[in-house]
């Protein structure tokens, strides 16, 4: 298995940081790389470091951002390692959410953020 690793300059802004990982994504595929690994919170940045709160990430664009990512690992039949905030009940997590091409999403290493 071919693996690759995307480093960039990660913002707050969710939909320009889907473009950098889109980009990235497409550049490993005419590489013919199985396994693309993202940063940490690549999708979101870090809270409270450089967004707010973890409460001020907007998870409905990060869903979708999910879905093109979902996306594009099925079409390319790649394996997608990004960093991300992840909430579940009330508490937020520094996470790795694994996107397969069969559409198994899995997240790993929840690293629970106080910031809330």
């Amino acid at each position: 298995m071919k693996i690759g690793a995307y480093q960039f300059a990660v913002g707050a802004n969710i939909t320009e940081n889907l473009h950098v990982i889109c980009r990235g994504i497409t550049e490993a595929a005419k590489q013919n790389i199985r396994l693309l690994v993202f940063p940490e919170c690549a999708l979101t940045e870090y809270p409270p470091q450089d967004i707010k709160s973890s409460a001020n990430v907007n998870f409905y664009e990060l869903n979708m951002a999910y879905r093109k990512i979902e996306k594009m690992a099925k079409e390319y039949d790649m394996y997608i390692l990004v960093g991300t905030i992840t909430k579940e009940e009330n508490e937020f997590y520094n996470s790795a959410r694994l996107i397969t091409p069969s559409e198994k999403t899995k997240d790993y290493h929840k690293k629970l953020y106080g910031d809330g």
